[in-house]
């Protein structure tokens, strides 16, 4: 299984070949992570250390409550890729689930 941090890494190459900023697909990921992993007790820590932040909650809790919509949709990218028929959509569809499976195994379930 892959960190959340080189998921992230390679979510951001891949919207760079997209086409995409890679700033949004990153802050797109990390909520998507932190959202997935909320569960998981201390996974806080996990989040902040993959994402290169001091640990501390507050970053975290706020970007899983940002993500909790890509429970049921898509991210703005990624939506932004269907839609507009790229290419380069089955590969970032691919990183955010690399994203997503990092998430879920920050902390502990």
């Amino acid at each position: 299984m892959t960190t959340l941090a080189a998921a992230l890494e390679a979510l951001e190459r891949v919207a760079t070949q997209a086409g995409v900023d890679p700033v949004t697909a990153r802050r797109e990921g990390e909520a998507l992570a932190a959202t997935v992993s909320e569960a998981n007790k201390g996974a806080f820590v996990d989040w902040c250390a993959e994402t290169g932040r001091a640990t501390a909650a507050q970053p975290y809790f706020d970007a899983a409550s940002r993500g909790r919509r890509y429970r049921a949709a898509q991210t703005a990218t990624m939506s932004l890729l269907a839609s507009g028929g790229s290419p380069a959509a089955p590969s970032y569809a691919a990183a955010l689930g690399d994203v997503a499976l990092a998430g879920a195994s920050l902390g502990r379930p």
